[in-house]
């Protein structure tokens, strides 16, 4: 066996110069036009395939999350704000309990509640009564 990193050892075969005109045998031929026209189809497909795709990442994916953040942070506020509501709704139940008792308070906000659903739900009915009219 014959160490080829020696000093006096045969270099690698030679071959055919990359700029010979012998180098590549496919590269010197001239291409039919079947060969020409599959290579404009791959390569016009490429490119429409990277124009949609930066078109749809452009125009339907960024506003989709910069849609999706805004309604988290809409989330995140009404939940904030529902939280306080509750917070101080328990809290003037408690002071109202304890002026008047816990079950004189109960029934007075059960009542309140009671009274402003009933209302709000007659608005409602109203409003589309007098929608379905005009229609």
């Amino acid at each position: 066996m014959v160490d080829e990193t020696a000093p006096g050892a045969p270099g690698p075969a030679p071959g055919p110069e990359p700029d010979a005109p012998g180098a590549n045998a496919e590269d010197t031929e001239p291409r039919s036009v079947i060969d020409a026209s599959v290579d404009f189809v791959q390569t016009s497909v490429a490119y429409a395939r990277q124009e949609i795709g930066a078109a749809v990442r452009d125009k339907a994916i960024v506003p989709v999350q910069d849609t999706a953040i805004d309604v988290a942070i809409l989330l995140a506020m009404a939940l904030t704000i529902f939280l306080g509501i509750a917070f101080i709704a328990v809290g003037l139940l408690m002071l109202l309990a304890h002026f008047i008792g816990w079950i004189a308070a109960m029934f007075v906000v059960g009542g309140v509640l009671l009274i402003t659903g009933i209302v709000v739900m007659l608005v409602i009915r109203s409003r589309m009564e007098a929608r379905k009219q005009s229609l």
